[in-house]
């Protein structure tokens, strides 16, 4: 069904490549202009020798692939929206673990976290330490579950076994308990039951390099910026990670979705999806300023 009407979702991406020699973060975002049903995809690349960008790509072109074909159904069987979310990741799985087996580098693998908004409903999957958020009236609210060891370092430092200062710098704290990488998934957060939107609801996926900002230190931004464009807060917040100067600065790359007024749902026309049908785009941080 075809209808000319408002855009329903105001959304923005971009990347920096921070102090790494090359960018291994990938990301894309699939939300068109009087359609109720969009989707975002991004991947954090791990692994020696480019490896790691090799397989950021491989998994968000898989993705990106599965759910354009699912896409069209997502309507009709709103509730069959986290099984089509497990199927893509699955075969962008298998797909990683074929190409790793005649890699020179067997260990690559990725982060990943893919939303998919319905009408008023947000479901995602994420596996790995991508962050995703919810921005709603001031409070920035993680959604998805860490899949790193940085929780139950936390928890030993809550309990006194190590100072804050050791946990906030413990080298394992960014060691995955969970990926992507062409075996079995030790971990997967994909609720079967959505989160219900609201008009004017921020929903921010980010790598772990956006990490470098508290969450304080986020939600300040969006705040303080949330009459702009999704687009001019991206930029703000790539900004802000540039303004830590960390010397040790890995890839950032974030993805900004604001939902618009309620209406009912509407079905865009099917696309054909496209395997090279992926838009990722590198931010230059000195266009980031305010």
């Amino acid at each position: 069904m075809w209808k000319s009407i408002e855009p329903r979702f105001d959304v923005a991406s971009g990347l920096a490549t921070g102090a790494r020699d090359n960018q291994e973060d990938a990301i894309t975002t699939e939300f068109h202009a009087g359609c109720d049903e969009g989707f975002a995809i991004l991947a954090d690349g791990m692994g020696g020798h480019g490896s790691g960008e090799v397989a950021s790509r491989l998994i968000l072109s898989s993705m990106l692939y599965s759910l354009k074909a699912a896409s069209e159904r997502f309507l009709e069987i709103g509730e069959d929206v986290p099984k089509a979310l497990r199927a893509a990741a699955t075969k962008a799985n298998d797909e990683l673990g074929k190409h790793a087996k005649s890699s020179a580098d067997r260990d690559m693998g990725a982060t990943l976290l893919a939303i998919a908004t319905i009408g008023e409903r947000l479901h995602w999957i994420s596996i790995g330490d991508s962050l995703l958020y919810l921005f709603r009236n001031g409070d920035l609210i993680r959604l998805n579950e860490d899949h790193s060891m940085a929780q139950q370092i936390d928890f030993m430092a809550e309990k006194g076994l190590i100072d804050e200062d050791a946990a906030k710098d413990h080298p394992d704290r960014n060691s995955l308990t969970s990926a992507v990488c062409g075996k079995p998934i030790k971990k997967l957060d994909c609720p079967d039951a959505p989160m219900e939107l609201e008009k004017d609801d921020l929903i921010l996926m980010a790598s772990d390099g956006l990490a470098t900002l508290s969450d304080n230190e986020i939600a300040k931004v969006l705040q303080k910026n949330r009459k702009r464009s999704s687009a001019e807060m991206v930029m703000l917040l790539l900004a802000a990670v540039e303004g830590k100067k960390d010397k040790t600065q890995d890839n950032v790359s974030i993805g900004l979705v604001r939902v618009g007024h309620a209406r009912p749902a509407t079905l865009c026309a099917p696309r054909k999806p496209s395997e090279d049908d992926v838009d990722v785009i590198e931010v230059p941080l000195e266009t980031a300023a305010e």
